[in-house]
């Protein structure tokens, strides 16, 4: 059993001026939420792991539930963890990045009021320590969005993807 404190910079986010489209809205600003995870690692078997996130900066004034549950298998120096995840966005998160005010509203962009829902994600890590005199990472996940999100006027995708490399140097 273990329990953290979290922090994790919310990229979510966009300037008016990013899209035509956007044009008339107010920018959604990046921020900081700040939380903790309880986890659960089952030796061989699987961890579990359940995270509470809030904005510390006020921007979203939201939270973010999840739980996760992944199992790393190892070969030899190379690590692999599949995961699955669901993600609780509450209203007020879903309504400040997704949300279209009635100031903001326009024929083609009308008003939305964004509510609370469930995101699901699937992820593939991959990792080693013996590349490049590090510690190396790829995660590779796909994103199903909470109709909360998608039924945004701003929003024209149901999922997403996304890859991250990372290198971590020891000194």
């Amino acid at each position: 059993f273990d329990a953290n404190a979290k922090l994790a910079v919310r990229f979510d986010g966009y300037d008016a001026d990013d899209s035509d489209f956007l044009k008339g809205m107010k920018d959604r600003d990046r921020s900081l939420d700040g939380g903790f995870s309880l986890g659960l690692q089952r030796e061989d078997i699987a961890r579990l792991e359940l995270e509470y996130m809030h904005d510390t900066l006020s921007h979203h004034k939201g939270s973010e539930t999840s739980i996760q549950l992944s199992r790393q298998f190892n070969k030899g120096p190379f690590f692999f963890v599949p995961e699955v995840s669901a993600h609780y966005l509450n209203q007020k998160l879903v309504d400040y990045y997704y949300g279209v005010e009635q100031n903001e509203a326009t024929l083609e962009r009308g008003r939305y009021e964004g509510r609370s829902g469930w995101n699901y994600r699937a992820d593939l890590n991959f990792s080693t320590p013996i590349l490049f005199g590090g510690f190396t990472r790829l995660d590779l996940g796909y994103i199903w969005y909470s109709n909360s999100i998608t039924d945004s006027p701003i929003v024209d995708q149901t999922e997403g993807y996304n890859i991250r490399f990372a290198y971590t140097r020891f000194f």
